[in-house]
């Protein structure tokens, strides 16, 4: 069985440290992670994906990180820049793609097709949900917040207009742990969020709509990246204390 994730449409680039803008998660010996590509990672002998393959690490599974020997590989796969970690999954040490690894578990397949309801299934609610009415000459605004006992928070926000004007749901999202924004990317892509083939690669730069055949629109800078389509406005923002998603709809 081969990793779709890796083999599919595969790219892979060596370069150095400083054309990777935002530094890699470097993940400790004896964490664990979680892999979060649908078809699952292949383990590989080597930092090579040309290296023999020793098995394969099913989505969901959970890895433990070893210490390397080797020189630390960077890697791009499914226009995502990673490396290549030496880890202990199923009985079997290797490497795997970096880039479809994360400390946050990924959804269960088809069981879970949001955000709010993911949080509410792995974690425990520390703080609220607490819930504000705020009353403005046109509109009552309604925001609830949480805060979950791994440090993540949320807030919803929505307005109804006195005046029958559309409404507009803003959630917010914040993920202390979490470095890069291609893990927020693909968290949304497994939950579904993305509609014909859209979320199967990470965007390789911003595009128009109309420039890519699935009608999303995609605006990719070093520290942000926003995806307008299928009804729905996706901001994901990363800072030096973690990763923020903005959901519009």
């Amino acid at each position: 069985m081969k990793s779709k994730c890796l083999m599919a449409g595969f790219v892979a680039l060596l370069f150095s440290a400083d054309l990777w803008g935002i530094e890699p998660e470097i993940y400790s010996p004896g964490g664990e992670v979680f892999i979060t590509c649908p078809q699952g990672l292949d383990i590989h002998s080597f930092p090579s994906p040309f290296s023999e393959k020793t098995g394969l690490a099913v989505y969901g599974d959970t890895a433990v990180v070893l210490k390397d020997a080797q020189t630390l590989t960077p890697v791009t796969i499914d226009h995502i820049a990673g490396y290549w970690v030496y880890a202990g999954c199923n009985g079997q040490k290797g490497y795997l793609f970096s880039g479809y690894l994360c400390v946050l578990p990924p959804p269960p397949d088809k069981m879970i097709d949001s955000v709010s309801e993911y949080l509410d299934f792995f974690f425990k609610v520390k703080g609220g949900p607490e819930t504000k009415k705020e009353t403005f000459p046109n509109y009552i605004l309604t925001t609830t917040t949480a805060l979950y006992d791994n440090g993540i928070t949320s807030m919803k926000s929505k307005p109804v207009y006195q005046t029958g004007a559309i409404e507009l749901t803003i959630e917010v999202y914040f993920f202390p742990m979490l470095t890069r924004i291609e893990q927020v990317f693909v968290l949304l892509s497994n939950l579904g969020y993305f509609q014909d083939g859209f979320g199967k690669e990470y965007p390789s730069a911003s595009q128009s709509a109309k420039e890519n055949s699935y009608g999303y629109a995609v605006t990719l800078s070093e520290n942000r990246l926003t995806v307008t389509g299928g009804g729905k406005h996706f901001i994901i923002t990363w800072s030096p204390d973690g990763i923020s998603l903005e959901i519009r709809y």
